[in-house]
């Protein structure tokens, strides 16, 4: 039993997981392109999350006997309207990157804009490219697409 405890635990610790993809490329620039890139994107699913908390808080009126519990199961759904699929991604506000595409379309490097999919948006990730180095464009993770 000892063994495979060993064999488990060395098995699970050795193996790293890399399921982001480019994510680490949008983290390497600056604090603040990454927060904002990020926060534009995560935003409609904090939000989801929150409208889902608030439904179902109602319990009934019946008193209990003593140490009573009341259990109950509930389901509620929110939806995402289509305003929350998409943010804008202004070239201006960025400091270290520059969006290049989205969609087939070309954006302007430092001043452009463009309306980019968030996490319930189309799959279709935007390109960034670092402005500082030479490395080549990148595309970020993808998306849930769930107004297909």
């Amino acid at each position: 039993m000892r063994k495979i405890l060993i064999l488990f635990l060395v098995s699970t610790v050795s193996f790293g997981a890399w399921a982001q993809g480019d994510l680490n490329e949008l983290m390497t620039g600056s604090l603040k392109d990454a927060t904002m890139l990020l926060d534009g994107y995560t935003k409609p699913a904090l939000k989801a999350f929150g409208y889902g908390l608030n439904q179902g808080w109602y319990n009934t009126a019946k008193p209990h006997k003593s140490f009573g519990v009341d259990l109950t199961i509930s389901v509620s759904a929110v939806t995402i309207p289509n305003s929350e699929l998409f943010y804008t991604v202004d070239n201006n506000q960025l400091n270290s990157l520059d969006l290049v595409s989205v969609n087939g379309q070309t954006v302007t490097p430092g001043t452009g804009s463009a309306q980019v999919p968030t996490i319930f948006g189309p799959d279709t990730p935007p390109t960034y490219q670092s402005r500082n180095s030479g490395a080549p464009p990148f595309e970020t993770v993808g998306r849930l697409d769930i107004k297909q």
